[in-house]
């Protein structure tokens, strides 16, 4: 049973809905404000600057709210106000 597998029975089991991002979804390299893509982003690089609206954040908090925003958006579109509504 593949991990993507095992997300949808636990999902199936409490009545969720499980939303996959495509795997090639740039989160790391947009930003959460503004949403311009940066050309590219070393895994050195642990902070996000963003060169056209200035906003600075760790990388990883960047790409949470990046993948938050997107299931958000996937969420809205089926209909539901918010990831918290139930139904």
């Amino acid at each position: 049973m593949s991990f993507v597998d095992r997300r949808e029975y636990k999902c199936e089991l409490y009545g969720s809905e499980l939303i996959v991002v495509d795997r090639w979804f740039p989160s790391s390299k947009t930003c959460s404000r503004c949403g311009t893509v940066k050309e590219s982003l070393f895994l050195s690089e642990r902070v996000f600057n963003c060169e056209h609206c200035n906003f600075s954040c760790d990388r990883d908090l960047n790409a949470s709210l990046n993948l938050a925003q997107a299931v958000s958006s996937t969420v809205t579109a089926c209909g539901l106000d918010n990831a918290d509504v139930a139904r």
